[in-house]
Formats: structure tokens, sequence, C-alpha cells
């Protein structure tokens, strides 16, 4: 947005004018003044006063009030503000906010306007769609206008910082009794304070509507997906016309890129039949032209699994250019592999998949059930990333459907406890069923799996958390188990408890205290072996007082119950088997505050053993981790924020050796599988950390509106790294949760810090044994260079691999010399 405007999508139009203005950027600013004071007089604002519906309720805490059901049509206007009581916000929201006015009578309606407030400031952004429907009735529904971008935010972020905005959409020519707005969120966040409905000068019996603009409250969902689908298509044709054009000057069998524009022009934007046709449209012509140029009907390449696929990815690269897939890996540890197909056919195709068995170089044959999982890559939709193959769907009756002239991805996991060392070779087959005389040919793709004589260990050394809040999951005890082993075989090992299960007391009339331990101990059985609890108090600035049943915050009683408490606790943990190294006090979330200062000081004077877990950083030198430092045992320090680095330098040098990194930013499903999840453990080692991890593995479910395959109604899901089995759109396989690309992408990053580890350790028992300072040196300069090659190559998912064979290499070469010095010993 760096001109301050919106990029327009215009609606269909045959029967009547329905346009879209939008005002923005300096003029708005210069403006704003000027336009605030014309706010009351509300000169032809027939919403002025009228009620309204929002649908959900608001729910940010600093600006929600019983008069929110007032406020949006009370005239007062211009000065939207997430901390002023007079703004409507949604913090959040399991769908997107929508208001729904009724204006008592059928009125003719010329323009409306929306005053919202953006610009980045604390994480609040403008919203990323808006929508405004009409209906006579409140049950038929009409579009009046709808605006798309996937990346709002100005160029210049220091001038547009909290800003209010009026979004004014003019010129619609329509009519209706009800005003239907809906706001989708970019992020997290979004606010209003006020709409208006500017009457029009023309009648409202004047307004004709297409029969094909006719709609339902239900179908919003399907209609700001195909505003966006609209938006992309667009793109994709321009891709392919470049394409095309490269290779025959734009000579093509059956649609030409001139028809497919043409086509668009006469799309509505807003309908989603009538872009599910242009889509259609487009991967025919491309499949045609795919056909001519490519010369096969099904083509492969081996894909780079931590880079997100997309259905338009079938020009580069120069697809089957790969003779095998490779595939290596230690004993015992995952890895994946990717197999991008592309349909040169204007049909779609469902191929079937059979994998040969696993023969090794000694001949030795072995099933690769138990060693190879199959899925497929589905797509879904990112906020401003657009369509990828995030979701890995365990393969149904081993089909693969791919449809006309577009990419499809066969992922493999490879993992076998018991997999000796060795080269093996296998083969994936893909077989397409017949249409009428057509037959698509077998495709066949040769693999080599290489297994290093490294053993991977069973529990690796890096502490790693993803706040999994089991009991918000909703999920039965095999539910819950099938979680669990996710999530372990993921190498998750440290367990968040929540407030809610924590031990709950309570004071008996003679002023004894009871404390249940019910709940607790059933939230530490969901996850009985974990190597670290981090026990979640829920405090927070300004309602640090959760245990109020000891009395008012660090009065006298107060500490007096709270002594008694965390001594019974306590004690109870070490009678369960889990002794002061396996758990820690997490009573702030990201917070350093005065309170906490309080609370950290008090809590070591009851028991100097009691471990304390932190993950801010703090602000200012007063407010760091300073004051800090004798009291908290394990930090775990936001990734993106300077002042991380600034504290981690500190806590170093005060010699804390529990530091640990995590991150939580937005919209993570459109973030890097590679740069973002792969790369944090690189980091983490890089700087001395003992553990990462990242918000969220599943942030469950709100309703039954709330669906996590799908961002735009339901934001929260934008941080989940797996997919709810229950609400899948195709079949998916039984699974409970379903892997995301960077779920995977994590764990090959967790095994990646194994590997330093490993090589670490082997560094220090070479030196241990006396070995030629020459062998030493070698391989600490490969840990080294491997460290440095991955950290300053981000943006390339490919030098990972070549890394971690040098890695291997040089650990094998250590084992080989210590082996050899044994030997002559």
């Amino acid at each position: 947005m760096a001109d301050g405007r919106y990029h327009r999508v215009l609606v269909n139009r045959p029967a009547h004018v329905i346009g879209l203005g939008l005002v923005l950027g300096g003029a708005c600013l210069a403006g704003a003044a000027a336009y605030q004071g014309r706010a009351n007089r509300a000169e032809g604002n027939v919403a002025l006063g009228k009620p309204y519906r929002l649908t959900p309720p608001p729910s940010y805490r600093l600006c929600t009030d019983a008069d929110d059901r007032i406020q949006l049509t009370d005239g007062v206007k211009g000065d939207s503000n997430w901390r002023q009581l007079r703004t409507v916000g949604w913090r959040d929201p399991p769908t997107p906010p929508t208001v729904l006015i009724d204006l008592g009578t059928l009125e003719p309606i010329e323009e409306i306007r929306i005053s919202s407030i953006g610009g980045g400031r604390a994480g609040v952004f403008f919203p990323s769609q808006i929508l405004v429907m009409v209906s006579d009735d409140g049950e038929t529904f009409r579009v009046a206008a709808a605006l798309n971008h996937p990346k709002m935010e100005p160029a210049d972020p220091d001038r547009f910082r909290r800003v209010p905005h009026v979004f004014r959409l003019e010129g619609l020519r329509t009519r209706g009794r009800f005003v239907r707005v809906t706001l989708v969120p970019n992020r997290r966040y979004v606010f209003m304070d006020e709409i208006e409905v500017v009457r029009g000068p023309h009648a409202a019996g004047e307004v004709e509507f297409d029969d094909r603009n006719t709609l339902t409250e239900a179908d919003t969902p399907a209609v700001l997906a195909a505003v966006r689908q609209f938006d992309r298509l667009g793109k994709d044709i321009d891709r392919f016309g470049k394409a095309a054009g490269t290779a025959d000057a734009g000579v093509m069998l059956g649609q030409s890129v001139g028809q497919l524009r043409k086509a668009q022009a006469a799309t509505t934007a807003h309908s989603p039949t009538s872009v599910g046709a242009l889509t259609a449209a487009l991967r025919q012509a491309r499949g045609e032209w795919l056909s001519q140029h490519r010369r096969k009907a099904l083509v492969w390449h081996q894909a780079n699994p931590m880079e997100q696929v997309r259905p338009g990815d079938v020009f580069d690269p120069p697809a089957g250019a790969d003779e095998e897939l490779e595939i290596d890996l230690w004993q015992g540890e995952y890895e994946s592999a990717a197999i991008t197909l592309v349909n040169c056919a204007s049909r779609n195709v469902d191929l079937s998949v059979a994998v040969s068995p696993l023969r090794s170089s000694s001949g030795h044959v072995r099933a690769t059930e138990g060693t190879l999982t199959l899925r497929r890559a589905v797509f879904v939709e990112a906020p401003n990333l657009g369509i990828v193959g995030d979701a890995l769907v365990r393969l149904a009756n081993a089909r693969l459907p791919i449809d006309a002239g577009s990419a499809g991805q066969l992922w493999l996991t490879v993992h076998h406890p018991d997999l000796e060392p060795g080269d093996y070779r296998f083969a994936v087959r893909f077989d397409a069923a017949p249409d009428g005389e057509n037959r698509m040919p077998p495709l066949v793709v040769p693999a080599r799996l290489t297994v290093h004589p490294c053993r991977f260990p069973q529990r690796p050394s890096l502490k790693t958390c993803n706040w999994a809040y089991l009991s918000r999951l909703s999920l039965s005890d095999v539910g819950l188990t099938e979680t669990v082993k996710d999530l372990k075989s993921h190498y998750t090992n440290v367990c968040v408890i929540p407030g809610t299960e924590l031990p709950k007391a309570s004071l008996k009339n003679d002023g004894t205290m009871k404390v249940d331990f019910t709940r607790h101990d059933q939230a530490l059985a969901r996850f009985p072996d974990a190597e670290r609890y981090l026990l979640w108090w829920g405090y927070a600035p300004g309602r640090a007082n959760r245990h109020k049943v000891f009395g008012q915050w660090m009065t006298p009683s107060w500490k007096a119950g709270m002594r008694q408490y965390l001594t019974r606790w306590v004690a109870h943990l070490r009678a369960t088997g889990i002794d002061y190294n396996r758990f820690a006090m997490y009573p702030f979330d990201e917070d350093l505050g005065d309170d906490f200062y309080e609370l950290a000081k008090f809590i070591k004077k009851v028991d100097a053993r009691i471990p304390l877990f932190a993950n801010s950083p703090g602000r200012g030198r007063e407010k760091g981790v300073g004051r800090f430092l004798p009291y908290v045992d394990t930090w775990c320090l936001p990734e993106p924020l300077p002042r991380s680095h600034q504290a981690r330098a500190k806590l170093r040098k005060s010699g804390n050796k529990e530091i640990w990194r995590y991150n939580a930013t937005a919209n993570a499903k459109a973030l890097s599988p590679y740069e973002y999840y792969r790369l944090q453990p690189w980091r983490a080692w890089s700087e001395g950390d003992t553990g990462c991890g990242f918000w969220v593995y599943a942030t469950g479910r709100s309703g039954q509106s709330c669906n996590g395959w799908d961002d735009y109604t339901c934001g929260r899901a934008r941080w989940s790294v797996v997919y709810d089995g229950r609400d899948a759109p195709v079949d998916g396989g039984g699974e409970v949760y379903i892997p995301s690309r960077r779920w995977e992408a994590w764990r090959e990053g967790v095994e990646d810090y194994e590997y330093l580890h490993t090589l670490h350790r082997r560094i220090e028992a070479a030196r241990r044994r006396n070995l030629p300072s020459s062998i030493v040196e070698e391989a600490k300069a490969a840990l080294g260079e491997a460290v440095t090659e991955i950290l300053t190559n981000r943006d390339d998912a490919n030098v990972v691999y070549t890394v971690r064979r040098r890695i291997t290499e040089a650990i094998l070469r250590l084992d080989r010399a210590m082996q050899a010095k044994d030997n002559a010993g």
C-alpha cells in the first residue's frame, strides 16, 4: 500500500452500476480533521441511531463495554482507538466480525463509510478484506462492494502508526433495508467506531439486481474466498502468458491467454461459480500447453520438502530433470522427501501410488510398510501468501489427485528405528485411470535411500516447547493418546500446564488449607515423561491475584497462604517423581513487571530451590533481566526483539546456562517452513541456547464456526502447525491431527541441532582421547563452517542437505580415528 490506497476489486454490475471508492493515505490524513468536523452533522446518514447486530460479540477487553451495541451508529467517529471505550473491537475472533444494520425502511444507498484504525502499532492492522451486502428482507442478500488486498500496510510504517482511517465505498447506487458489513482481520485484531450509510439521489425502486447476485448470510465465506481467488487468477494468467509467450510467441492449443483475459474481464469477482469456471479454464489451457511442450502426460522432479508448493508451479524448475529420488538419514532418525508431479493434460487425474519393497545393496528385501509413510500436499489458503500445499494428508486408498495443468506433491516420511546402515533401492509408481481411449502411461520414480552408521538418540538434547495445551483440545482418550504420540515423535519434551490445571486451594472454617491436586495430576499424566513441566499460573499485569483465596496480593495473610500452598505443591510434585530439575514455576507470560519481581523474591524465600521460568527480556535497564538474575532459572526469550539479543548477552555474561528462545509471529502459516521453523534450532545453537520453541501446536476449537483449515474464518488457526482431522475437507486418513509442512520442518530442525550437538561431543571425546590436533581442528572447523553457511544462506533451503552430509562425514571420520587408536592401543 505504498501509494496509500487499497487494491480495488469491483463486483459485477450488469443491471445497475455497483462501484466503490476508497480514500486513504495522504489525502485522507490531510482531511481527517475536516472529516471529523463533519461527523456530527450526519447529513444523509440513514444509519444514524439505527439498531444493529454484532457477530461474534466484541472481544477486545480495553474497548468492550455495554455501549458497543449503539456506538457504531451514534454519529461519533473519526478517532478510532483500541484504548477508547467508544471503539468496538475484536481480538482473535472465531469468524470475521460482521455488523448487520437494520435501517428500518427500504433505502436508496449511494455510499457507505467505515471508520477503523490500523498502521501496525501493537499488531493492529487494517482489515484484509471488507465486504458489504444489502438486503430488502434480511434473508436474501446482494453484494454491494468488496475490497481485497493481501498486503495492506504502507511501505513507510512510521508514517502510519496507529492511524484512524475512513473507508469510503462510493457510487454504489443500490438499495436495502439491511446493510451487512464484514471486516476480515489482518492478523489478530480489527476495530471500528462508526458505520455510515449515505442515502442516494436515486429511488430505491429504480435499482435492479442481477439474478446471479442473490446470496444468503451463509454465503459470506465463499464470497470472500472468491474475491481473493479472483485477484490471484489475474497473476496466474499473467504468469502463464509470460511462459507461453517465451516458448512459442503465444501460439497455444485450445484457449489462448487472450481468451483467458477476456474471460477474466467477464467474470463476476464475488461469484464462487463464476470464479470457479475461470479457474477451470486456466487449468485446462495450461494443461494443453504443457502437453505440447513437455511431450509427456506426467512429469516429476525431486522437490525440497522445506519449500511450499503451489498448484501453478508447473514451469520451473524443468520437470523430469532428476534421475532418481535421493534420501539420506541416520539410524532411528526421521527424514522427509517430496516428489512434485505436474499433470501435463487438460483433464484432472487421479493417480494410484505404489511403492516397491526396499532392496539393500546386499540383496536383502524389506517391506516399506513401517518405514515409509506416504502423504500428499493438500492446498490451503494462507493470508498474504495464497494457496500453498501446507497440509500433509495420508494417502487415502493410495490415491493422489492432481488438477489439469497443475502441480501436486507426494510427501514421503522415512523412519524405522531398526533400519540397518547401508544403501537401499526402491521405486514409486504412479498410474492414472484411463479416460476413454486416452490412457496416461505410468510414471516410475527410482529412489535411493542411504542410512548412515550414526544412531540418532531417542531423547535429543534440545529442550523443545510448543505450548500444546492438551486439556483445551477437546479430545477423546484415544485422540489424546495419538496427539501425545505425535508431539513426542516431533521431539516435544517440555509440557506447559495451564492455570486451570494447577492445584486448587481452599481454606476451611478453621483456617487450615485444603489443596485439590486432581486436575493437576491428570494434566501431568497426559504427558508422563516430559523432561520439564512449565507450571503456568496465568498471572498478568494488574491481574496478579489469581490466588485471592489467600487474601489481598502480598498482604501477610496472602504470603502465609501462598507459602503453605507452594510448600505442599512442591512436596506433592517430588512425591510423584518430579524433582526440582523437572519443573519450573511460570507465573507471568511475556512480562517482567514489578509484580513478577515481587513474587519471584517471595518464592525464593519460601524455597530457593524452586525454579522460575520467564519468557520476556523486559524493557530498559531498570525493567529488564538484570534485577531478575538472582531469581529466574530458565529464560526463554522471544526471537525477533532486539532487546532479546541484549538480554541474552547479559545472561551469558552472568553465567546463566538455561537460555531458550521462542517465536510467536502472527500469520505463521504464511512464513517460510525453512527459515522460521527449521532454522530456529540453528540460531539457538549459534548463540548457545539449550532450548527453543514456538507458539503454538494447535489452537483448538472455538465452537463449530471455527475451522482450522480456513484462516479467514478462524484467524487463531494461523499459528497452528497441525490441522484438525475432524474438520478436514478431504479424507484425513483417520488422523486426529494432520501435520503441516511447517511441523515437519520443525522436527528436521531439532534433528539438525542434534547433528551439531553430536559432532561437538565427538570433538570433545577426540580431545580427551588425545587424537592428533589436525584431526580435531578439522572437525572443529567443519562444525563452525556448517553453522556459518546455514545462517548466511537463510533463503536457500538446499544448503542444509549438503551441510548435514558434511557433518555426518566429520563425525564418521572422528569415529574411525578413535576406533583406529583403540585398535592400535
